[in-house]
């Protein structure tokens, strides 16, 4: 299932879509997942603006630490942005939730914590905290760079019932979160 394809039937923002696959996992028909919620309403980026001679350059910050989920006085276009990035998380994390008792096996992936302590990061989510101290869960940095990206991307997963994929992972580079 991929929303960038375009085929309606890939778009866990709709409500039919996401319950129709909540009752293939029920039902064992799904073994595994990989999940990655649009991060660019979370990017460090937003909080890197370039000051031009009268007005500030690049996308603003649309969330905060202290409110994770939309910060006021949105455009309508931003708001739509945070929309869909909000839907396309809460489905990770039922997904999550969905796959614990099931023992079907997943992964959210998605941006590390920023060094920064004033950027906002799914990480931080009470949520997101909460799954990470399950006895099936692991979350786990790793870097992206030595895989072939031009810069170190921090990322961090959240595997269910995936007890050996920190190792796996630690195996395939040098996945140290020191940038």
């Amino acid at each position: 299932i991929d929303i960038v394809s375009g085929n309606p039937e890939h778009n866990l923002a709709s409500v039919k879509r996401f319950a129709g696959l909540r009752v293939h996992l029920r039902a064992g028909r799904i073994h595994a997942w990989i999940i990655g919620p649009p991060c660019e309403t979370w990017s460090r980026v937003r909080f890197c603006q370039v000051l031009d001679a009268l007005r500030a350059r690049g996308p603003r910050p649309l969330r905060h630490p202290d409110t994770p989920w939309c910060l006021p006085n949105l455009s309508v276009r931003e708001f739509e942005q945070l929309k869909i990035g909000n839907i396309l998380l809460q489905c990770s994390v039922n997904l999550i939730l969905e796959s614990i008792p099931s023992l079907c096996s997943g992964v959210l992936e998605h941006p590390d914590i920023a060094r920064e302590g004033h950027i906002p990061s799914i990480w931080k989510l009470h949520i997101l905290r909460r799954l990470a101290l399950h006895e099936s869960s692991d979350q786990f940095s790793f870097l992206q760079g030595p895989l072939g990206q031009c810069s170190p991307k921090p990322t961090r997963f959240h595997a269910v019932n995936l007890p050996h994929l920190r190792q796996t992972t630690s195996d395939v580079s040098d996945f140290s979160t020191s940038y």
